[in-house]
Order: C-alpha cells, then structure tokens, then sequence
C-alpha cells in the first residue's frame, strides 16, 4: 500500500461509529452498575503506608541491635586498607614481571632473526633480483607528467 491508500483507509476507520442500539445499551449498563463510595477506600492508602513504614522501623531495629550497623564501616577502618594496598601492590609488580619476562623473550627473538644472515629475507641476492623487478623505464607519458605536475606543483 502506497502512503495515500494507507491515509484513505484511516479516515474510512475513523468515521466509523458503534451502532445506536449498542451504544444505547452500554451507556445504561454503565450507569446501572452500582457505585460504592466508602471511607475504607480512603483508609486504605494509609493503612498500606503504615504496615510499611512499621516494617522499615522493625527492619532498622533488627540491624541496628543485631550490630550489623557497624559492619557498614569495616571498609573504612585503616588495617584493612593497609592490608588492601599491600596486596593491590603485590599483584601489580607480579604483573610487571609477567611484562618485562614477556618483552625480554620478544626482544631476544628479533635479536636472533636479526643476528642471522642465512634467512630468506635477508638474503642479499634475493633483495637484488626483487630490486630488478622494481626498475621502471624512464620512457613515460609527458601529458600524464604534465597534468601531474599541474595538480602537484
């Protein structure tokens, strides 16, 4: 469907309108039903409110007499922070050993390629003839030059 038959569609749906008699019969059956007003439902809100303002009391009591307020600040008491750093500290020079082990191993290897003149890489008489396959003729095209120069310069 294009945008316009979707349009047209909708304002068909809109003008639709429910049936007189149905209509009729819901507004009455609506007002017929009885409506009950009392004051428990305006009780009700507090009563809720204080059975969880009650519990919040007990619950806070519970843990304030139980002592378990206290070990809401073990994390501040400094024996345990020292003790804290002192490992902290370990783990992080173990770590910088692993490293430099690791680097030390890194380097040693390229040391050895490097010292080694019998690797294909380095041989020189294979970088001589890959060197000869990279010589260009000087013979070029002088429009291409020309333009190149142009846009360079």
């Amino acid at each position: 469907m294009e945008k316009k038959e979707i349009i047209q569609q909708l304002e068909k749906l809109k003008s639709i309108e429910p049936h007189w008699e149905f209509q009729d019969s819901s507004k009455r059956s609506i007002l017929a039903s009885s409506q009950s007003f009392s004051l428990l439902s305006l009780w009700r809100p507090l009563y809720m409110g204080s059975f969880a303002a009650l519990a919040l009391v007990i619950g806070l009591s519970i843990i304030l007499i139980s002592g378990g307020g206290s070990s809401a600040y073990a994390s501040l008491d400094m024996g345990d922070i020292k003790d804290e750093l002192e490992e902290l500290t370990i783990s992080i020079e173990l770590e910088e050993i692993a490293y430099s082990e690791s680097l030390n191993e890194a380097v040693a290897v390229a040391l050895q390629e490097i010292s080694n003149d019998s690797l294909r890489h380095l041989n020189t008489e294979l970088l001589l003839t890959e060197q000869e396959k990279f010589l260009f003729e000087e013979e070029g095209n002088p429009e291409i030059d020309e333009l190149l120069n142009t846009v360079l310069f």
